[in-house]
């Protein structure tokens, strides 16, 4: 039987995508530990007790939340990044001269 203060999962969060514009840093945290800073093409790997966990990443103007499960031995993936936001509002940010870019995560 496994002990309950051994980590037996992991998280994998990568900021790797084609998709990322590749400006500001973001600011990852799972499960309310200690905060890491991701530059593009930047990895990190977490070890976690297997069950119910949150990652929190923000460029410290958006932010997101993603809550998942992983099981022992499991390690779960994820892909993060600053990506182009669509939509009217972001018309008016680029004539304001203001960068239009939210925080994306993913689940590989």
């Amino acid at each position: 039987m496994v002990s309950e203060n051994i980590e037996t999962a992991s998280v994998e969060i990568s900021r790797n995508s084609p998709r990322d514009i590749r400006m500001r840093d973001l600011y990852l945290t799972v499960d309310d530990q200690e905060e890491h800073v991701l530059l593009f093409g930047d990895s990190l790997d977490i070890p976690l007790k297997a069950g119910d966990h949150t990652i929190r990443v923000s460029n410290r103007v958006y932010s997101r939340k993603l809550d998942f499960r992983v099981e022992e031995s499991e390690s779960a993936k994820f892909v993060v990044g600053n990506i182009p936001s669509k939509g009217l509002f972001s018309i008016f940010m680029i004539m304001s001269g203001t960068v239009p870019y939210k925080v994306w995560i993913e689940r590989r």
